[in-house]
């Protein structure tokens, strides 16, 4: 596993720890906090985001997947 992206088959980019399909969603994943946070106000939380996309019907297994991810890594706190 050691080159490649932890979340699929596909080899990481050069000093990134995702693949770029991942490193993509995760750069558009923050970006789409930052406008909920905007929207709900700045004491919504990485947890209360995590938490509300699970619950959300649109929600597809990647970025379910990538929520899973960043919980192990701690980034929900």
């Amino acid at each position: 596993m050691g080159d490649q992206c932890p979340l699929c088959e596909r080899h990481r980019e050069r000093s990134a720890e995702l693949c770029e399909f991942h490193s993509i969603a995760l750069a558009n994943f923050e970006n789409a906090y930052a406008s909920w946070r905007n929207a709900y106000g700045s004491s919504f939380t990485k947890k209360e985001y995590f938490a509300t996309l699970e619950t959300l019907d649109g929600t597809g297994q990647a970025v379910k997947d990538m929520i899973q991810y960043l919980r192990k890594k701690g980034v929900e706190r």
